[in-house]
């Protein structure tokens, strides 16, 4: 029995399923807005605040008092996002309420017009927003831009020059990450000679105009920073691919970016 606003109402619902699907909103809800705002969030950190999510809406269901939702809202946003930068703390936060309505309004429509079961539904809705923000994101990175890039392996750190490649599509086959490239020589600097004995590397498929297909070494190294005109952006164990030839004969850019980490700094 809840009592809502003076009102008594009598709800029958599955306590498990309630948390579960209340998880599972959370969860997609962060995870879409992580990937609006181009930042890298954790799996843990996510699941962490979509666990905070359901915990709060379980009681306050128990409780009969549902207009304290926004209070859950802003602690799972907060568990995610909370950052000394308070500018851009509260601009996810902003975002993060923008796709709720989002998802809120796809949600409505879906059960509306299809009428599936409320985790289709909710999943269904993730699908169609996750959909619409590619659309959008991929729009915004028409342009191909230069960024500072700035690499670290252990102690060793390295400043080269990056270019943003719209058509750089290279994916890491077994996590599906996002692989920038690298030339040799740059690599080195930062690995060491013979560092492939010492840290190891995997190959990474490609293909490319004038060979059908062909192979680069990979590596993950520790971070790197892109910093834009306008901003800058940490990415934790980027993945690279090494190129045996320089990837500009100028020598104007060592960095082929990949668009995903690219569009990790906002400027970009």
């Amino acid at each position: 029995m809840l009592q809502l606003r003076g009102c008594f109402v009598f709800l029958e619902f599955y306590i498990d399923q309630f948390f579960l699907d209340q998880f599972l909103t959370g969860y997609l809800l962060l995870a879409l807005t992580v990937r609006l705002a181009r930042v890298q969030v954790s799996r843990i950190r996510l699941g962490a605040g979509s666990l905070i999510n359901a915990g709060i809406m379980c009681f306050l269901v128990c409780r009969g008092c549902l207009e304290w939702y926004p209070v859950s809202m802003l602690l799972m946003g907060t568990s995610v996002f909370l950052q000394k930068n308070w500018r851009k703390y509260l601009f996810h936060m902003i975002l993060f309420v923008f796709v709720t309505f989002c998802f809120a309004g796809v949600f409505e429509g879906i059960l509306a017009i299809l009428r599936p079961s409320l985790t289709a539904g909710i999943a269904l809705a993730a699908v169609v927003c996750r959909f619409i923000l590619r659309r959008l994101w991929k729009k915004k990175l028409e342009c191909s831009r230069t960024a500072t890039v700035k690499l670290q392996w252990q102690q060793n750190t390295a400043t080269l020059k990056g270019m943003v490649d719209t058509g750089n599509h290279l994916k890491e086959p077994l996590t599906g990450k996002p692989v920038s490239i690298i030339d040799e020589k740059s690599a080195r600097k930062l690995l060491g000679e013979n560092w492939e004995k010492r840290k190891g590397f995997f190959l990474i498929p490609y293909h490319s105009i004038g060979m059908e297909k062909g192979w680069m070494k990979g590596v993950t190294i520790d971070r790197m920073r892109i910093e834009s005109a306008s901003d800058s952006q940490e990415i934790v164990h980027p993945v690279f691919a090494i190129s045996s030839s320089p990837v500009n004969l100028g020598g104007a850019y060592q960095v082929i970016l990949h668009p995903e980490h690219a569009a990790a700094a906002g400027g970009l």
